[in-house]
C-alpha cells in the first residue's frame, strides 16, 4: 500500500480467481495486513493475515476459527469486527504477538 498508515483500508476486484478483497492495514511501517476475501457473490470465503518483509508469509484462516483467535487474543467484544479488534492489538501488542497468535490457529 502506498498509504503508510495504520488503519487504511483498501478494497479491489482479483478477476482471476474471481474474489473481491478488503486489505487493511495494521501498523504503521506497512509490514502487516490483515484481508477479508469474499467470492463473487458477496459471500465469506476466508480471512489472511500477511507479513510483508524480506520473507513475506501469509496466514489463511476461516470465520470458524474467528472465535478461537478472539479468545487467543483475550478479546471478547462480540460488538466488534474483527478487523478492527486485530488494528487494536497490533497498536497495543505489535504485529509480531498477533503473528504469533494467528500462527497458534494454524496448528
Amino acid at each position: 500500500m502506498d498509504n503508510k498508515k495504520a488503519g487504511t483500508v483498501r478494497g479491489y476486484r482479483d478477476i482471476e480467481q474471481k474474489k473481491f478483497r478488503k486489505v487493511m492495514q495494521l501498523d504503521e511501517v506497512g509490514q502487516y495486513f490483515f484481508t477479508i476475501i469474499l467470492n463473487e457473490d458477496g459471500t465469506f470465503d476466508k480471512y489472511s493475515f500477511d507479513v510483508e518483509g524480506e520473507t513475506s508469509v501469509r496466514y489463511e484462516f476461516f470465520r470458524e476459527q474467528e472465535k478461537e483467535l478472539r479468545t487467543l487474543l483475550r478479546e471478547f467484544r462480540s460488538w466488534m469486527k474483527i478487523e478492527n479488534i486485530l488494528l487494536e492489538y497490533v497498536e497495543q501488542h505489535g504485529g509480531q504477538a498477533l503473528e504469533k497468535a494467528i500462527q497458534g490457529l494454524q496448528k
